[in-house]
């Protein structure tokens, strides 16, 4: 079996079981900072933008979406999705048509896309996985506005008073 990263796992099971889109991004994009000389640097970027791509869909801003998705198209390597289980042309060929649905259609429903495994343990770890008409917690849908920001605010202060106090 190949060894993923854990964070790429957690990704992956944000995507297909959670349909966290937001989540997806915040436990890739840490490990990406924790991992700057990571071989799979850029992919992860691109994996990043592809979560935040369908967050911005699914809300509404088809703008987004598809700055996102472009952006995800161009930067994903095919070696690399390959690497890390994942049918690259497929997957890329799915986005490609979103991303022409969206620019032809900025009223376009969302509809999840599935990534297309080529790994049978990925397969099987995500064997189970959220359906489109399933009800999406509202939560989800708004994460970056309702999540409890007051560690992110107390660290801020904390950063400002430090270098305020040091200048005056």
């Amino acid at each position: 079996m190949v060894h993923y990263p854990q964070a790429y796992i957690k990704y992956l099971e944000y995507y297909h079981r959670e349909r966290d889109y937001f989540e997806c991004h915040e436990v890739l994009e840490e490990y990406w900072k924790e991992h700057p000389d990571s071989p799979y640097s850029t992919t992860w970027v691109g994996l990043i933008q592809l979560a935040v791509a369908m967050y911005h869909h699914r809300r509404g801003n088809w703008k987004g979406a598809i700055k996102m998705l472009f952006s995800a198209i161009h930067i994903l390597k095919d070696p690399d999705l390959e690497q890390l289980g994942i049918a690259a042309i497929e997957l890329k060929l799915l986005l490609k048509e979103r991303l022409i649905e969206l620019e032809h259609n900025t009223q376009l429903a969302f509809k999840d896309i599935n990534f297309p495994f080529i790994d049978r343990t990925l397969i099987e770890m995500m064997a189970k996985i959220r359906t489109d008409d399933e009800v999406i917690d509202p939560y989800l849908l708004n994460k970056h506005t309702l999540r409890d920001r007051s560690d992110v605010i107390r660290t801020r202060q904390a950063e400002w008073h430090r270098r305020n106090s040091t200048t005056s």
